[in-house]
């Protein structure tokens, strides 16, 4: 099977592209990380990637609202790129300032929606349990996972009608355990999809849920499985996220 070639964006305060490319590499694609600067001046590298992953981070300082000075870049240096990547059947993913970064593009032009500063003003950092909603290649086979949070400005915030329009086009994909999401988002909703679920951005870290040992629950459950007879897997379940664009591709 040819491995899919993977690019994982960096610079400007990105700072979960190595953790980004790992899921990748260990989900079988061939992964290169690239500065936003280096690729700009070399499009070209774009045109044979199949995957693109814009990670986590305080791009820019979050200066001017998270995400949007990196957006900004991205639509005035990589935007022909980067849409045809999706066009010729890529998949793109942004992970917490990466989703803030993909919704500001052209990806998600018309879209009605953004993401606003948590609920009760308070930066969070902590596991939730996703369940997912609708069917997207990034999540195929998945039904609920656990994930950390940790951001700011992670509110799903939708203009009149545009959640509508997105629950009928089947982008709905992620929302938080008993429809309660820790920063207010509307209708509970951690992470959205566009064009045919083949771009998702969420706002949980996947990256950082990766292996077994990540879970805060690891040592009980750990414990529990000595007593068994049994060995915990290495992976937790959300290597099947990167496993399923693989996959696909």
């Amino acid at each position: 099977m040819t491995q899919p070639r993977a690019i994982i964006l960096a610079g400007h305060g990105l700072n979960c592209e190595r953790e980004t490319a790992f899921a990748l590499q260990q989900a079988g694609a061939r992964t290169e990380i690239h500065h936003i600067n280096d690729l700009a001046s070399n499009a070209a590298a774009l045109s044979d990637a199949q995957i693109l992953a814009v990670p986590g981070g305080f791009s820019f300082g979050d200066h001017l609202g998270a995400g949007k000075a990196f957006a900004s870049a991205l639509n005035a240096r990589l935007d022909d790129g980067i849409n045809a990547l999706v066009d010729r059947g890529g998949m793109a993913l942004g992970i917490c300032n990466g989703a803030q970064i993909l919704l500001k593009t052209t990806l998600f032009a018309g879209a009605g929606v953004t993401l606003a500063p948590n609920a009760g003003g308070a930066y969070l950092c902590q596991w939730e349990t996703l369940r997912v909603t609708a069917a997207s290649p990034w999540l195929e086979g998945l039904s609920s996972f656990d994930c950390p949070i940790a951001h700011g400005e992670g509110r799903f915030a939708f203009a009149p009608q545009a959640l509508d329009r997105l629950k009928a086009a089947g982008g709905d994909v992620l929302r938080y355990e008993g429809d309660r999401a820790p920063n207010g988002a509307e209708d509970a909703l951690a992470g959205i999809t566009a064009h045919q679920g083949r771009v998702l951005a969420m706002m949980p870290h996947p990256e950082r849920a990766l292996l077994s040992h990540h879970h805060p629950d690891f040592h009980r459950q750990s414990v529990l499985a000595k007593r068994d007879g049994r060995d915990l897997p290495e992976f937790g379940p959300t290597l099947k996220l990167f496993e399923n664009a693989v996959a696909a591709l």
